[in-house]
């Protein structure tokens, strides 16, 4: 086996593990806007046509609204390389030998896999600010609804 196929097979895993990871955040992105949602709609159903509601419970609505803000900033603003294009992939390697078509393949997936890299850095920052503003949003409700016990 050519060192070319071993480095192909793994950088590939790496370059899927982490494409993985990445469709995993988005999925908590995806359930705490979701989770946000329901609890904010909540909220403002139970509190509906009142006119005096408690500060706990404002702060409440506002920490789940960031949440939510920050969930959606870390699904929209971030875009990742999922390499490799097939339709360019076929048009300019078809006949090519394959260890040149491996070669390039290696370099695409090296270089999707350090892009990649940098974006979920900023993945993991809007990941920390969304759950901060949820769990201090779930403190504020949960301090309101405790004190009337």
């Amino acid at each position: 086996m050519k060192s070319t196929d071993i480095i192909f097979q793994e950088v590939k895993e790496k370059l899927n593990e982490q494409l993985s990871s990445i469709d995993q955040i988005s999925n908590k992105f995806n359930f705490t806007i979701a989770f946000d949602g329901l609890v904010i709609a909540g909220i403002i159903q139970g509190f509906a046509g009142k006119s005096d509601v408690s500060w706990l419970i404002r702060g409440s609505v506002v920490a789940l609204l960031a949440s939510a803000l920050f969930s959606g900033l870390g699904l929209l603003l971030r875009k990742y390389r999922r390499d490799p294009d097939p339709v360019k992939l076929t048009e300019k390697y078809l006949d090519k030998d394959a260890e040149e078509t491996k070669k390039a393949l290696i370099g695409n997936y090296t270089e999707s896999y350090n892009k990649n890299t940098t974006n979920i850095k900023w993945l993991g920052f809007f990941y920390i600010l969304s759950a901060i503003a949820l769990f201090a949003g779930i403190i504020f409700a949960a301090s309101y609804f405790l004190k009337g016990i």
